[in-house]
């Protein structure tokens, strides 16, 4: 399961920022966030993000497996 949550975009800059969360509603939930120039850019970077975490603890927990 995955869902968003998205935050009110800033508007103080001059550029004007969406953010987002994904979660990841796996064993152990996952929580990423992003941002980007629309909302679905902030959902894309956050999901990118995700991705990176779990291939992160994916190579982890090999290598602790390996150590064992």
């Amino acid at each position: 399961m995955c869902s968003y949550t998205d935050f009110p975009r800033s508007e103080g800059s001059s550029e004007q920022q969406y953010f987002s969360l994904v979660t990841l509603g796996i064993e152990k939930p996952i929580v990423c966030h992003g941002s980007g120039v629309s909302q679905e850019a902030a959902h894309n970077d956050a999901a990118f993000n995700a991705l990176e975490m779990l291939s992160k603890l994916a190579h982890s927990s090999k290598t602790a497996n390996s150590a064992v």
